[in-house]
């Protein structure tokens, strides 16, 4: 008797959960076909300025064909109850189960790439500071993209005048020229 009122709570729940999901996938989808239908009049009003120009005439038939799909999209989001939407996805993919493993991979490429930029935001705010890359040649740390082929100046307070031909990571070639003689040194 226990097992029973067991599964009846378990299939309350389950049952409850799935109207909660049906009602939001419904409201957000309406709100989304509303929004959707905004960009559609706002790409109506650029193909109408577009065939008012002489030159524009081709371009607006091809934002026309965009807008029509646009607001066909929206009205389905705006007109389709949250049952129908999770029951054509389903479907969808029923049919079509690469198109689910390629959004997939499209998504935790995506997240990988978030991850990896908020890494290091995350070790600036933990240990402080930018991350180095290297010294350079007076000992002081680097940071920096790599560059090449720019060079720059500078004159020291002995009259020389050094300048960089190229650097990767914040290590520098670095060359130093003498008034005197004009030869080059590395530093």
């Amino acid at each position: 008797m226990q097992t029973q009122d067991v599964r009846e709570a378990a299939q309350s729940a389950v049952d409850q959960s799935k109207s909660f999901l049906s009602k939001q996938v419904d409201e957000r989808s309406t709100q989304l076909g509303q929004q959707i239908e905004t960009v559609a009049q706002d790409l109506r009003r650029v193909g109408d300025h577009l065939r008012e120009t002489e030159v524009g005439g081709g371009a607006a038939r091809y934002v026309d064909q965009g807008v029509e799909l646009i607001e066909r999209l929206a009205r389905y989001l705006e007109d389709s109850d949250g049952e129908r939407l999770i029951g054509d996805a389903e479907n969808y993919v029923r049919r079509q189960p690469w198109a689910l493993a390629g959004a997939g991979l499209v998504l935790g490429f995506a997240a990988s790439r978030f991850l990896k930029a908020s890494s290091a935001r995350r070790y600036r705010e933990t240990y402080g500071g930018p991350q180095t890359y290297g010294t350079q040649s007076d000992g002081t740390p680097s940071y920096g993209t790599p560059s090449y082929g720019t060079p720059s100046y500078e004159t020291r307070s002995d009259g020389t005048e050094s300048y960089a031909t190229q650097s990767y990571r914040g290590t520098a070639t670095s060359y130093r020229e003498t008034e005197n003689d004009g030869g080059r040194y590395a530093t």
